[in-house]
């Protein structure tokens, strides 16, 4: 835990803990992608594999160019992940201050009696003047209706 690695190739058949239960530690708590390199084939291997969050699986004997490609596509798969997983929080962010920005939106027609894309364009009249993003704006919209 010290050293952190950027990628983990093991055996499944280790002498402490196996394989299996190393990589249910690995990925997620150190967010490290590990490749198992082993001698065992059958599907309950490897199912217990993906279920484990394995991004390779080897089998031994592997050639130097068989390693090579294994880590190189776990590493690829890693970092579409990695990608994949930002996005998700970009995404989430997103809809979070479209629905900020839709319940002030609402406020303002309340309060003001104004219609809809009044109230759109008041929100970003006062996002540009203030220099903040329409999303803070409209949390201080709806922090202020709380204090009516």
């Amino acid at each position: 835990r010290e050293d952190k690695p950027d990628i983990v190739l093991m055996d499944i058949q280790m002498p402490v803990m196996n394989g299996m239960q190393a990589a249910q530690i690995i990925f997620p708590e150190l967010d490290i992608p590990v490749v198992m390199l082993t001698a065992y084939s059958d599907d309950t291997y490897l199912q217990n594999c993906v279920a484990a969050g394995v991004f390779g699986f080897l089998l031994k004997p592997a050639s130097s160019e068989q390693l090579s490609a294994g880590i190189t596509v776990a590493w690829e798969r890693f970092l579409d992940h990695v990608e994949q997983r930002s996005q998700i929080v970009d995404l989430k962010q997103r809809l979070d201050d479209r629905r900020l920005i839709e319940q002030a939106k609402w406020i303002i027609v309340k309060r003001k009696e104004i219609s809809e894309p009044d109230a759109m364009k008041l929100l970003q009249k006062q996002s540009r003047s203030s220099r903040k993003t329409i999303a803070a704006v409209a949390r201080a919209v709806i922090d202020s209706d709380g204090l009516l």
